[in-house]
């Protein structure tokens, strides 16, 4: 509620827009899976129109309307920089506690295909992707679909990020249950943390299929310092954003070790 903190990508609110709730700035920037059972009281209420402007500054932050009041420059050591990791961590936090509920709610479809085994998948995948690679020896059809390599010339981007933490993870679509294309996908983390009980949880975000396909499953799984394939011990994702959540037994919080493979079908 302090317009002063507000920076670029922001929307600042006064009264006369948040129905009796004073000045607010939103973070159209910073979205996150919750639930409404998690919310406080209604304390006031934004017009449809304001949400309108809002998810659109949320694709794109210079989408201001005439009458949004512009924050103040970034200066290069500005403390808004630091308010902002502040507030992707605090959003991680309220994330993750809706995940493990949402989990319980929902259960994952399953994957129809027309493979019987791991290896008759595995020589699908190498037919279409020659080279590819398995850092791992794969034990599942998941673990297959979910660790594939597929060779860096044929990716558009570098294999992985160090500083804004990208992965490279598959976007694979099933047609009728026979494999239809396995791609290369380019996935952003935003928080990687160790917890008290021994695990590491990773969470980030996928980008949204093109043609606004609902992805199927989501596929995890980290490679450990002795080059075994870890399932998830908790996981969660939300089809419509993109965003995810996934845990793991291990001591390592190497970042660059995680697989992913996000799934459509057609037919």
């Amino acid at each position: 509620d302090d317009p002063l903190l507000a920076a670029s990508g922001d929307l600042i609110l006064n009264e006369g827009h948040t129905g009796g709730a004073g000045e607010l700035f939103v973070e159209c920037w910073n979205t996150y899976t919750s639930r409404t059972e998690h919310l406080g009281s209604l304390v006031g209420q934004i017009s449809p129109e304001t949400v309108a402007v809002v998810e659109s500054m949320a694709e794109n932050p210079d989408k201001m309307p005439p009458w949004a009041i512009l924050p103040f420059p970034m200066q290069a050591e500005d403390p808004r920089k630091y308010f902002r990791q502040l507030e992707v961590e605090v959003a991680y936090t309220f994330a993750s506690q809706a995940a493990g509920e949402l989990m319980a709610e929902f259960e994952k479809p399953v994957v129809r295909t027309v493979y019987t085994s791991p290896d008759s998948l595995r020589g699908a995948i190498e037919k279409m992707i020659p080279g590819i690679r398995f850092p791992a020896i794969p034990e599942s059809m998941e673990d297959i679909l979910s660790t594939g390599q597929i060779p860096p010339e044929m990716l558009r981007w570098a294999a992985a990020d160090a500083e804004s933490k990208t992965i490279i993870g598959s976007r694979v679509v099933f047609r009728d249950g026979e494999l239809d294309s396995f791609e290369g996908l380019e996935i952003s983390l935003f928080g990687v943390y160790e917890t008290d009980d021994g695990t590491v949880e990773f969470g980030g975000r996928f980008p949204l299929d093109p043609q606004n396909r609902p992805p199927v499953e989501v596929l995890f799984r980290f490679i450990d310092s002795d080059d075994s394939v870890l399932e998830p011990l908790q996981s969660s994702w939300d089809r419509k954003r993109g965003e995810f959540i996934v845990k793991f037994i291990t001591a390592s919080i190497d970042w660059r070790k995680l697989r992913m493979a996000v799934i459509y079908e057609i037919g």
